[in-house]
């Protein structure tokens, strides 16, 4: 499932997404107050524009990433509302940030303030080439 057009929404059933209204996969934007916005692979019937997306649900992944989104009712004009329900493909190889040494354990805080999640750092993993 790497790029994204077959989904398995529940275990044993699959739905090609450019068939469906339900879910469209495509790449996630996030703005620097937690929400988001999903702009489709394949255009999805009735919608204009891009998937909106809560900042519980955009939290899900980073900016960039490459998602499949279940959507929400598709407004009479066009928007619509939706959930990550899988990263196909993460945008950030590497993240540049602070590290920071912390009692309940180390973690990157990014730079870039589209990434809004902190990246746990296992520990035993703190120095370089470990």
């Amino acid at each position: 499932m790497q790029r994204g057009e077959l989904v398995e929404p529940r275990v044993g059933h699959y739905v090609a997404v450019g068939s469906s209204r339900e879910f469209a996969t495509g790449r996630l934007n996030v703005h620097r107050d937690g929400y988001g916005f999903v702009i489709p692979d394949v255009p999805v019937q009735g919608l204009k524009g891009d998937v909106y997306l809560a900042k519980e649900s955009a939290a899900r992944a980073m900016h960039g990433d490459r998602v499949v989104v279940r959507i929400g009712k598709i407004e009479a004009d066009g928007r619509a509302h939706g959930e990550i329900i899988r990263v196909l493909r993460r945008a950030h190889p590497s993240v540049v940030g602070e590290f920071k040494i912390r009692r309940a354990g180390n973690v990157v805080v990014p730079h870039d303030e589209r990434i809004r999640q902190w990246i746990e750092i296992p520990e035993g993993f703190e120095l370089p080439g470990m």
